[in-house]
């Protein structure tokens, strides 16, 4: 029933004037991702990327901080040897994402093609390539841009397995190597990777319930799979019992459709939000996708790409599957115990959300040179759109830099000053400070109406001449504000964004 679920690419090799427009997405695309890497301060999540990365040992990399590295371990060995490689800029920490986010455009025109065709697949690659939220996570120092390409390696090879095994064929090997080794690196990327893989898993044993061959090929497959896992287990035992993903993170929102227009919203929109015409964008790709769904479910006869009905339905299942489930656990996961529902975790089912709006805008009833067309333009109000936002230029990521930057500028002018900061992590301006050559740590964290007592007891132990105060990620309370104000002189104060640098002296 499923050989002719995916058509063989081989069979329906690329013509010029595709691969000319691939070439065109992608280098576009690459340039996109590649400029402008160090134009933004790394902000509180890279700077934890960073201080995993660069922990003494490979144990510590691997282990990190449990308390607070709350992911699997791969992306800090990847960061560690970039960081080797070509130093600790914030251009090197963030080359990995730019890298794999490249990478991601073919991977997704091939997937698209694979299940779709030729179309679909531009399609899906320009979306991939030209609009923000994708771009975002190319260009920042965590594993997200990796996950998914990760989540298309595996997806394009599994095309390739799962119709030998439905056959009763050995798969190729290339596509059972590629297979395992971007499954088990969506699992060590992110716990949303190992899900994918779960549920991907799910999905194949169900399409081969009734195939004897297949279950027993698939079953030596994932246990080795899991196997390749089982050494971080231990480890994710500790994180589920102890600690959700962060206190940053909302519930979802109470309505889940709300929350699922939010996703989409946020895929087409992400950092645009506020634009006016985001909610007729969101709801063109939710009617797109729907057409295209629609389209292999309930179409009697073949199409004339040589889909039957017989394929296309569980086609449509198979995606839809892939689009929901990820997002209902999430949302369930979040409603009933830690918070896990962010648009950044869901990336794994960024792919088919692109792939069912490029499947809609394809099966348009024009003529194939208008469809054409009307993607083009399309794509190219994307790049121009995302151009014109001010992503490259406009600050949009906590600036722990500049904040730093005020203390190292008056270093010198201030020789005994102590250094206090309020943040999650105490070592989240540690980054900057070693950068810029700045003699200054960290001596206290404080922020909190229970810090004051010990505050006072550090000043008359410690007698600073002037103190620097650097806070991000969270204000703080008005009590300790309070007891600055009655025992210090502010003598200055540089608002950033999510960032704050004040030098005060005592009275």
């Amino acid at each position: 029933m499923f050989s002719a679920m995916f058509r063989s690419f081989t069979a329906q090799r690329p013509g010029p004037v595709v691969l000319v427009c691939l070439a065109a997405i992608t280098l576009t695309g690459a340039a996109m991702r590649l400029y402008g890497l160090s134009n933004q301060s790394l902000w509180f999540d890279e700077v934890c990327s960073w201080h995993t990365a660069t922990q003494p040992t490979l144990a510590g990399v691997w282990s990190g901080d449990i308390a607070w590295n709350m992911y699997p371990p791969l992306y800090g060995f990847v960061l560690r040897a970039a960081a080797v490689l070509f130093g600790t800029a914030e251009w090197a920490l963030r080359l990995p994402s730019a890298l794999a986010g490249i990478a991601a455009i073919p991977l997704i025109y091939l997937a698209a093609a694979r299940v779709y065709g030729d179309i679909e697949g531009l399609l899906s690659s320009g979306f991939a390539a030209f609009l923000m939220f994708p771009l975002y996570f190319a260009q920042e120092a965590r594993p997200y841009a990796l996950l998914l390409c990760s989540v298309l390696a595996a997806v394009l090879a599994w095309t390739y397995v799962y119709p030998a095994w439905r056959e009763g064929r050995r798969a190729p090997r290339a596509a059972l190597t590629v297979y395992f080794a971007a499954s088990v690196c969506a699992a060590y990327l992110h716990y949303f990777g190992l899900l994918f893989v779960a549920l991907h898993g799910m999905t194949t044993f169900a399409l081969l319930a009734r195939n004897r061959f297949g279950l027993v090929r698939a079953t030596g497959f994932y246990a080795a799979t899991a196997l390749a896992f089982a050494p971080w287990l231990p480890y994710m035992a500790w994180h589920l019992t102890h600690q959700s993903e962060g206190p940053q993170n909302p519930p979802p929102d109470a309505n889940i459709a709300v929350s699922l227009w939010q996703y989409v919203e946020s895929l087409f929109n992400h950092g645009q939000t506020g634009q006016p015409f985001a909610p007729l964008v969101t709801a063109v790709a939710f009617l797109l996708m729907v057409l295209a769904l629609m389209h292999d479910l309930v179409t009697p006869k073949g199409n004339k790409d040589g889909d039957t009905p017989r394929a296309q339905r569980p086609r449509a299942a198979v995606l839809l599957a892939w689009l929901l489930l990820p997002f209902l656990i999430a949302y369930v996961k979040s409603a009933v115990s830690a918070s896990v529902f962010t648009h950044r975790n869901l990336i794994i089912s960024l792919p088919i959300v692109y792939m069912l709006v490029a499947r809609g805008l394809a099966r348009s009833p024009f003529p194939r040179p208008v469809v054409a067309g009307m993607c083009a333009v399309i794509l190219l109000a994307c790049c121009a759109r995302t151009l014109a936002s001010g992503y490259y230029t406009a600050p949009h990521k906590d600036q722990l830099r500049e904040a730093v930057a005020v203390v190292k500028a008056n270093e010198t002018n201030y020789p005994d000053a102590a250094l206090v900061v309020y943040s999650h992590l105490p070592f989240v301006f540690d980054y900057y400070l070693q950068r810029f050559g700045s003699t200054l740590r960290p001596e206290r964290v404080a922020g909190k109406a229970e810090h004051i007592d010990a505050m006072r007891a550090f000043v008359r132990d410690r007698k600073p001449a002037a103190l620097w105060y650097l806070c991000t990620n969270a204000n703080p309370e008005d009590a300790f504000v309070d007891y600055l104000n009655a025992e210090f002189t502010v003598v200055g104060l540089h608002r950033f964004l999510r960032a704050d640098a004040m030098l005060l002296v005592p009275k």
